[in-house]
C-alpha cells in the first residue's frame, strides 16, 4: 500500500494533539492501563457540569477515588478533562476532545511494536468505486505492519459517508494487492451505539471497530470486531 504524509497538515489538530492537558490524559491511561480510567476520561472531556469539587468527585465516584493505587491517577484524568471540556472557543474544545482519542490509539498501537506507526497520513486508491478519489484524505493513525491498519479517530463516534466511503477503497485497494488489511473507526461509545450507526452506512468491504471497552486490546493485538451494515 502506498501513502504519504498529509499535503495539507493542519497546525491547530497538531497543536490540539501535543496540548498539555490531551498528553496528560493519555500518559495517565498508559501508566495505569485500566478500562475504569479510559471510562472515566471518555466522560471527563465532555463533563458539562460546574468544575466544583463535589461535581468532580462525583465524576470519578467513591469507589474510584479511594482507590489507592488508582484515585490519583483518576484526579489527573478528571482535572484535565474538565479543562478540556470547558475549553473556549469551542473550535478548540472539539479538536482536543477528538485529540485524546486520536493520541490514546497512536500511543497504544505503538506500545504493541507491529510495525511502523505513523500519523497524518494519505492513501493511494488505486480502486475507489465510492470516494472517486485518488487519494484519501489524511487518516489520523497508520501502522504499516504484517498487517496494513488505518484508523478514523472520531470522539463523538460521528463518522460521515466521505470517511466510510474512503475506509471501504482503502480495503478495496488493499485486498486487490493482496494486503491484510484493517481498516477501523475508533470511537469514545460502545459498541452497540457504534452498529446503531453503521445499519446506515454504504460498505462493500470489512470495516473493524474499537470502541471504548475494546481500546486497550489495541496494545496487544490488531482490531477484531467487524461492522457489517444490516
Amino acid at each position: 500500500m502506498e501513502y504519504r504524509p498529509a499535503r495539507r497538515p493542519s497546525r491547530a489538530q497538531q497543536a490540539a494533539f501535543d496540548h498539555p492537558d490531551v498528553k496528560a490524559i493519555v500518559q495517565a491511561i498508559v501508566s495505569k492501563p485500566e478500562l475504569v480510567l479510559v471510562k472515566l476520561a471518555a466522560r471527563a472531556i465532555i463533563f458539562d457540569g460546574k468544575p466544583d469539587p463535589d461535581a468532580l468527585y462525583g465524576l470519578v465516584g467513591p469507589g474510584l477515588w479511594a482507590d489507592d493505587e488508582l484515585g490519583p491517577v483518576a484526579e489527573r484524568i478528571v482535572d484535565a478533562g474538565v479543562k478540556i471540556a470547558t475549553a473556549m472557543p469551542l473550535d478548540a474544545r472539539k479538536r482536543r476532545r477528538g485529540a485524546v482519542l486520536e493520541r490514546l490509539v497512536y500511543t497504544l498501537v505503538r506500545s504493541g511494536g507491529r510495525g511502523t506507526v505513523l500519523r497524518e497520513q494519505e492513501i493511494r486508491l488505486d480502486f475507489n468505486p465510492r470516494s472517486r478519489l485518488q487519494w484519501s484524505n489524511a487518516k489520523e493513525v497508520l501502522v504499516d505492519g504484517a498487517a496494513f491498519e488505518v484508523y478514523e479517530c472520531k470522539a463523538d463516534g460521528l463518522a460521515d459517508v466521505g470517511d466510510i466511503d474512503e475506509l471501504s477503497d482503502i480495503g478495496t485497494t488493499a485486498i486487490a494487492e493482496g494486503t491484510n488489511v484493517r481498516p477501523t473507526i475508533a470511537v469514545f461509545g460502545s459498541e452497540a451505539e457504534l452498529r446503531r450507526r453503521a445499519v446506515a452506512w454504504r460498505m462493500t468491504e470489512t470495516i473493524y471497530g474499537v470502541t471504548t471497552d475494546g481500546l486497550l486490546g489495541l496494545r496487544s493485538g490488531l482490531p477484531q470486531r467487524p461492522i457489517r451494515p444490516a
